[in-house]
């Protein structure tokens, strides 16, 4: 899309110049930009195909990045939990054991 407005502004800066000079032959010219308009406006509808394909994939991998993530938090959080009952295990069979008295 950039290279196509930045095509775009110098066509018409070509056109500037054709209108402040109107000694030297320019038709040639004319015709010249007139084809590179076509080939733009190919370019451009080929480039609009190609967006439309990338923001295809690019909403695919949102997706899958975000389930990713969702499942990365859920074993993250029963990992915690795991360690956390290990933790009250352990406290538990501590405080309750004939072996330590001062707890």
């Amino acid at each position: 899309m950039f290279v196509w407005l930045t095509c775009w502004d110098n066509d018409d800066d070509d056109d500037d110049d054709d209108d402040d000079d109107d000694d030297d032959d320019d038709d040639d010219e004319d015709d010249d930009d007139g084809d590179d308009g076509d080939n733009d406006d190919d370019e451009e509808k080929q480039k609009e195909e190609v967006d439309n394909d990338d923001e295809e994939e690019d909403d695919l991998m949102v997706v899958v990045m975000m389930m990713m993530m969702m499942m990365m938090m859920m074993m993250m959080m029963m990992m915690m939990m795991m360690m956390m009952m290990m933790m009250m295990m352990m406290v538990i069979t501590l405080c309750y054991s004939n072996d330590c008295y001062g707890i």
